[in-house]
Formats: structure tokens, C-alpha cells, sequence
């Protein structure tokens, strides 16, 4: 590569960095050429020379396609499997018993990077099968949040390809989804029942405004979105997030990371799972053991000896008085 051609695809990763957090290393540069070549196609504007001029000029606009463009959307339903599992089998019980300890109405969940909404819709799915058989007065929101603004409005329409909802258990499905029918026989589309649960906006995990202040959630969905981060970058935005979640929440990273290493007051409680390392250690620890009343029967015949003892005799103080006898 000339160095000119160089230095130019490094002043756009480096925009691209600053926006989004991706890093786009040497190792991606035939990708990133090939995606500013695709680019340039669509503009009509010639090769990269010209392209790079135009980029100058219409920067915003061009930054807005190219975090579209040059950040990864691989993203399926159901999308690592084993996270849905553990919801199932004892994580989402811990959730609902906190959620209920506050006094709350329903969960808030957060989908991280969420893309093109799969993670979101799943987890809507998810929750809508799991809260009916174990909290049935509970509802829900999940809130999916990504830097791409194509992604997102992709997201809030809800139309996907027939063939990408085939991944999803059967059990899930429910009466979620309408297909279309002649020319879009082959595209589903979200019903009310999931899309009313879900809401989608732009935004970036670095950003620390991106979240009203007061925002928390139960679940917290981040996903295979730490491996393109510094480990400072990674820091900040899991900090971040975890002090967005409810004591008993839990935080889901992608199953090839893991946060053990950022020093947050955080434990590990699934696969690629954590909770609050607070909420971790008190439902470790074994409650006091509590000794059996002593049970004591009263006999006096002064009533003022008797309401005396009975002021004395108390259950803080270990005994239960049975009958009274003057």
C-alpha cells in the first residue's frame, strides 16, 4: 500500500475508533480498502483518490455510513444458546426474587451492540415464555442499543429473512411472528407482542451519556463487544454497566470473553455470567443459626409479677411464654 493510500485509511479507522471504539488494526486493511472501494462504487465517485476527497467534505455524513460499513454485524437468534439455558434453569429466579424484593413491576433489560435486533427480539421471546410460568404479574422492557443508525432502524422495523427465525426453539415462538405473503412471502415481521416490549436507540457503550442517569436494569446483555476494545476501553464501559445494574442483575458477556481480569466487584455465576460480587458473597453466606424458643408457662399469683415476666420473657430474648396461671 502507498503510503499516501496508508495514511489516509488510517485517518478514517482512527475516526472510526474514536466513534465507535472498534479498533482496526494492520490485520483488517485489505478489508477496510475493499469496504471504502465497495464505497466509492456506491457513490459513484471513482477510485479511493477521489473517494478520500469527497470523505473530507462530507465527513458527518460519510462517518455515519462507514461505522454502517466497517463495524461487524454477525448476529443470529439465539446467538450462543447457553446464556438462554442458564435464564431457564436457576439464573432468571434470582432476577425476579430481587426485582420483587424492590417493590418493581417488571424487568429492564439492556441488549448492548445489539445490531440488527436479534439479541433484542430473543430475549423478548425468552422472557415472554419464562415470566409466564414463573412470574406471571412481572412484565418487561429490553432496551437494544448500537453505534450503527442503519442497524438500529433496521432493528425497529422488525423484518427479517424466513429462514434466520428457523434457530429459534419452537417452545419460544409463540404467536410472535407474521409472515408475509407473494412477493415478501419470504421475510417475517415482529408482532405487537414483541415490538411493544422493545426499544431501540443509537449510542455508543463509551459513552456515559448515552443512558439516562437514573437508568437501571436487571439483565445487561454486552456480547462479543469487548473483544474489539482496549482492555481500558473494556474497563470503562463493563464499570459503566455495572453500575447500571440492580443488585440482583445479571451481566452477560460474549462466551470467548470474560471480565475477571478488570478488577470490578464482580463473580463469576454462569457462563460468561456476573453478578454484583456483594449479591454473590451474601447468598453464599449461611444464614445464623436460630436456637428454638424456650417455652415457659407462668405461675404467680400477683398479676404485676406476671406482666412483668411477660416484659422479660420475650422472643428477642429467646423465650415464648405458653400460658399464665394467678
Amino acid at each position: 500500500m502507498r503510503v499516501g493510500l496508508e495514511q489516509q485509511v488510517a485517518e478514517i479507522c482512527a475516526e472510526i475508533a474514536r466513534r465507535t471504539g472498534v479498533r482496526l488494526g494492520e490485520g483488517q486493511q485489505r478489508t477496510v480498502l475493499s469496504r471504502l472501494m465497495r464505497r466509492a462504487l456506491t457513490l459513484g465517485v471513482g477510485g479511493l483518490d477521489a473517494y478520500f476527497e469527497h470523505f473530507r467534505a462530507h465527513r458527518a455524513e460519510e462517518l455515519e455510513a462507514l461505522v454502517s460499513l466497517l463495524t461487524t454485524h454477525h448476529t443470529a437468534f439465539f446467538r450462543e444458546a447457553a446464556h438462554f439455558r442458564f435464564l431457564e434453569g436457576e439464573g432468571l429466579a434470582g432476577v425476579v426474587a430481587g426485582a420483587r424484593a424492590r417493590g418493581a413491576k417488571g424487568l429492564r433489560v439492556l441488549s448492548a451492540g445489539c445490531s440488527r435486533g436479534h439479541e433484542v427480539y430473543t430475549l423478548a421471546m425468552v422472557l415472554s415464555r419464562l415470566l409466564a410460568r414463573l412470574a406471571p404479574d412481572l412484565g418487561f422492557d429490553v432496551v437494544g442499543l448500537d453505534v450503527d443508525a442503519e442497524a438500529i432502524a433496521a432493528a425497529s422495523n422488525g423484518v427479517y429473512r424466513r429462514d434466520e427465525i428457523k434457530v429459534v426453539p419452537a417452545q419460544y415462538l409463540g404467536a410472535h411472528w407474521t409472515r408475509g405473503s407473494g412477493a415478501i412471502a419470504e421475510f417475517i415481521k415482529a408482532n405487537d407482542s414483541l415490538r411493544e416490549r422493545c426499544e431501540f436507540c443509537v449510542g455508543n457503550v463509551l459513552d456515559p451519556a448515552v443512558l439516562a442517569a437514573d437508568e437501571r436494569f436487571d439483565l445487561v446483555f454486552c456480547r462479543n463487544l469487548f473483544i474489539y476494545f482496549t482492555a481500558e476501553q473494556v474497563r470503562a464501559a463493563a464499570a459503566a454497566l455495572l453500575a447500571r445494574l440492580e443488585p440482583a442483575g445479571l451481566f452477560f458477556v460474549g462466551l470467548s470473553e470474560s471480565l475477571l481480569g478488570t478488577g470490578l466487584a464482580l463473580a463469576p455465576v454462569g457462563p460468561s455470567a456476573y453478578q454484583h460480587a456483594a449479591a454473590v458473597k451474601a447468598a453464599a453466606t449461611p444464614a445464623a443459626p436460630t436456637a428454638p424458643l424456650i417455652r415457659v408457662l407462668c405461675v404467680d399469683d400477683s398479676p404485676v409479677i406476671l406482666k412483668l415476666l411477660g416484659k422479660m420473657l420475650t422472643p428477642e430474648q429467646g423465650f415464648e411464654i405458653v400460658a399464665t396461671e394467678g
